[in-house]
């Protein structure tokens, strides 16, 4: 009963191993520009591997002119997964998932539309870390993302 009680109080321990980033990921999406904050949390799953479980929520829109009719992109609350194999304690590379959400809008005279798009993106990344602070850099399928974090 006594190893069962210590190995409960410890269990946290060892699943929150690594902790948390908050940071800023810009969005190159076929040329278009947006902005986000993420928040993201990793663990170590090996000798040299890690697993980072994160979400973006937009705070930089693009404006688009088209023939007369202007929209506005917006990046909605969206998710990505990054499987990182560590080189060294400053390097790593891997693979990432986004799963994406985005709403557009526009008017044109009186009538005005909105629709929001969602999808699957999967492709691989790079990245550095000095101190505190990760750089890193994925190329998924549609979107490239350059992000900064703050790892607590």
């Amino acid at each position: 009963m006594k190893k069962i009680i210590l190995s409960m109080l410890l269990l946290p321990g060892f699943l929150f191993a690594n902790g948390w980033s908050v940071g800023y990921t810009n969005l190159d999406i076929d040329g278009d520009t947006l902005g986000g904050l993420t928040g993201s949390y990793t663990w170590n799953v090996a000798d040299n591997w890690d697993i980072e479980l994160g979400a973006i929520i937009g705070t930089k829109d693009e404006s688009i002119n088209d023939g007369g009719l202007n929209l506005k992109v917006e990046l909605d609350p969206s998710a990505f997964l990054k499987a990182h194999y560590n080189f060294s304690e400053q390097f790593h590379a891997g693979l990432t998932y986004a799963d994406f959400a985005a709403t557009v809008s526009g008017c044109v005279g009186s009538t005005c539309l909105a629709e929001t798009a969602t999808g699957g993106e999967l492709g691989m990344g790079i990245g550095a870390t000095f101190g505190k602070i990760t750089v890193s850099f994925d190329s998924l399928e549609d979107t490239d993302l350059l992000s900064f974090q703050y790892n607590f």
